[in-house]
């Protein structure tokens, strides 16, 4: 932008140069004129005859060519900055300009007298890339839901160029994945106070988490239809359980499943925790009496068939040989309804029931049961060995409480702003990468479950160092697909090779095949240096080549001309971006690549002015430890009984209320006073005052009406 403003100055200034050489030319022309003062009058006068009806025709000669020789500067700055060659036969990359962001087309593909973005993007409205325009900067955006792809070293403002900017200006939700804990001071408190954001922090290790896990909470499943849960538990279970090609993982998936999808359906809800202690818990208490598996746990008399007692603590004694964990598989898989305690489920005589019956038990929970139940006790022990280690995790405290309750439903991050931060610690993220997982897989399935076009329904995703979390299957996925779901990915990592490392070069081809905007930063890496420069590809260039006989400086010698190919952007060009430079290659337009200036947030004044304001945790805390609500008749009715009870534990009257509006309007005065005054604002000074003037009418009052008794 700033070489076209210098082209059109140039332009400019050699139209103004113009009656300059017209004189210049006339005085050196005409012997008769002696001074350029003569020279200058002479020159006007040709122009006023002109203008008062002498006809061109009838000038000199020598008049003509002066006025060629003075087009001379307008003609030579036209070819200078116009290209020698409109040829395309090596290639026709080019920077992106002006009009190439947005221009203004009578006649259009988009319509009659549109404004047309050809690189699908726009200024000041969207998600921003970076700055473009002289002499002022405008933010440049895209305003579509497609996906975006960072890559660059440690240092090169990746975060404080991209994600820190939109974060300070979106209001839309947000899910951000925050190593650093550095996007969640800077940004949370704005996006809580100015944004009207919820501000959810998945720290579970931290004192300032605020956001509860658990896509098995009772909120969550009580909903979905048995299908639906069958769906879900699996979704969660791909992103704890990664790696499917080992066959012990992809078995311990399938008892992970299997243990969610039964205590989700017998009991309407569960937890991690729950699953992962479902394997080694004692299942005696739920056998049956009437089930035909409870003669095989307890001890037995031969003779009478009753039960042995323990003579000590009198409570029956279990057969050692008894393995009690398949017995109960046992159960369930002959089990055919959910309630374990109806007695239908061990009479032989009762027929199954037909499949879709309400309160029956799904005939995939019963044949996974019997499939478990006769596992080898080997091949058992194999897969619970690969179960517990990815299940470890969830038996910790902290992640047991963090994982207790659900702080939002899926639906919720469309319906209103939510912004989730999770922040996790170097130190553990080889510890929580699995529950990360589950948390980013389980979010971006569900919020592919309904199409979405709204604007305010868009749902941004900023993975900043992705890659360290382990594979994220079908959120690398997710740019082919977030167009029709209203959901924008933004993928930042430090090297191509990083990705390579944890996932592979076919999963790095689809993520740069399916990624729409791809933003560069200065590289280290020759080899990725070189990928993007062929990805912009060629241009056209006209090249000169001399060739001089011996002894022949001057004269002799021949020159010819041809067309060759020459990079736009070279490897060498991409290793030494200026720091405060960022170039952006578009899909569909990868020869006319952006050149944007880099929109720090430190340098921009209205974002340093929204950043670093403090957050406040406990309006989050409150919201999670309030109780839920009363849905069911019954729990209605219960709550109604409370609340009269307490109504008429303390009756209100009208003298306790004012009494009460008075002390609050003392506590509120005495809250102000104690600030310095220097921190005291102006709305809290006006209504400081009226309080004042209302206890002064209030004393004034009292005192008339003692006067007057």
């Amino acid at each position: 932008m700033k070489m076209q403003f210098v082209k059109a100055f140039c332009v400019l200034f050699s139209i103004l140069l113009i009656p300059l050489f017209f004189i210049l030319a006339n005085y050196y022309t005409f012997d008769a004129l002696k001074s350029l003062r003569q020279a200058y009058f002479f020159s006007q006068s040709v122009f006023v005859g002109l203008y008062h009806g002498a006809s061109i025709f009838d000038l000199k000669f020598e008049v003509y060519l002066t006025m060629l020789i003075s087009l001379m500067p307008f003609v030579a700055t036209i070819y200078i900055n116009f290209p020698k060659t409109t040829e395309t036969s090596h290639g026709y990359a080019r920077w992106a300009n002006v009009k190439d962001i947005e221009c203004f087309k009578i006649f259009s593909k988009e319509g009659f007298c549109k404004v047309v973005h050809r690189l699908g993007v726009q200024f000041d409205n969207g998600f921003i890339l970076g700055k473009f325009g002289f002499p002022k900067l405008r933010n440049v955006c895209y305003d579509k839901p497609l996906g975006a792809m960072i890559v660059a070293p440690p240092g090169a403002g990746k975060t404080a160029c991209v994600a820190l900017p939109n974060l300070l200006t979106l209001p839309n939700s947000c899910i951000i994945t925050d190593i650093k804990g550095e996007l969640r001071d800077k940004t949370a408190g704005y996006r809580q106070k100015f944004l009207n954001n919820r501000i959810l922090i998945f720290n579970p290790y931290g004192d300032d988490n605020t956001c509860y896990f658990n896509p098995f909470d009772k909120r969550i499943v009580e909903k979905m239809t048995f299908a639906e849960q069958l769906r879900h538990v699996k979704a969660v279970g791909d992103g704890i359980f990664v790696d499917e090609e080992d066959h012990w993982v992809s078995k311990a998936k399938e008892l992970f499943v299997f243990f969610a999808l039964l205590q989700v359906v017998t009991k309407g809800h569960s937890s991690f925790y729950d699953v992962s202690i479902a394997p080694a818990n004692d299942y005696a208490p739920l056998i049956h009496p009437k089930s035909p598996y409870y003669k095989q746990l307890y001890q037995h008399d031969k003779k009478t068939g009753e039960v042995i007692l323990d003579p000590q603590t009198n409570a029956p004694m279990k057969n050692p040989q008894a393995n009690v964990l398949k017995l109960f598989l046992n159960q369930v898989a002959d089990q055919k309804y959910i309630d374990m305690n109806d007695e239908k489920n061990y009479d032989p005589r009762e027929p199954e029931p037909p499949y879709g019956t309400k309160g029956a038990l799904d005939e995939i929970i019963r044949t996974d049961a019997r499939s478990w139940a006769n596992t080898p006790d080997d091949e058992f022990g194999s897969i619970m060995s690969s179960f517990k280690r990815f299940m470890y995790v969830y038996k910790d405290p902290k992640v047991r409480e963090a994982t207790s309750k659900m702080s939002f439903d899926y639906e919720e991050l469309r319906t209103g702003n939510i912004s989730i931060y999770i922040v996790i610690a170097q130190i553990d993220i080889g510890t929580l990468s699995s529950l990360v997982r589950a948390f980013l897989e389980s979010i971006a399935k569900n919020l592919m479950v309904k199409e979405s076009s709204k604007p305010e329904e868009r749902i941004f995703i900023i993975a900043d160092e992705f890659v360290r979390f382990g594979k994220l299957p079908f959120l690398l996925e997710m740019p082919a697909l977030c167009r029709s779901y209203n959901v924008v990915p933004l993928f930042i990592t430090q090297d191509y090779a990083m990705i390579r490392k944890y996932y592979s070069d076919d999963d790095l081809k689809i993520l740069k095949g399916v990624v729409h905007y791809n933003i560069v930063f200065k590289m280290n890496s020759a080899e990725d240096a070189e990928i993007v420069s062929k990805e912009v590809g060629e241009f056209t260039r006209q090249s000169k080549n001399y060739s001089t006989e011996k002894g022949q400086l001057v004269f002799g010698g021949s020159s010819s001309y041809s067309h060759e190919g020459r990079n736009l952007l070279t490897a060498q060009d991409i290793m030494n971006i200026n720091s405060d430079e960022v170039i952006v290659i578009v899909t569909g337009a990868k020869a006319t690549p952006l050149k944007l200036k880099a929109n720090y947030w430190f340098k921009d004044k209205e974002l340093l002015k929204r950043a670093n304001l403090p957050i406040d945790l406990e309006v989050e805390r409150q919201r999670v430890e309030e109780p839920i609500q009363p849905t069911t008749p019954q729990e209605l009715e219960n709550s109604n009984l409370k609340e009269s009870e307490k109504d008429n534990e303390s009756p209100i009257t009208l003298e306790n209320a004012n009494e009460n509006i008075e002390q609050g309007n003392h506590n509120e005065i005495d809250e102000i006073l104690k600030k310095p005054l220097s921190e005291i604002s102006m709305e809290e000074k006006r209504a400081l005052f009226k309080k004042m003037q209302q206890g002064d009418e209030e004393s004034e009052q009292e005192v008339t009406q003692s006067t007057q008794s």
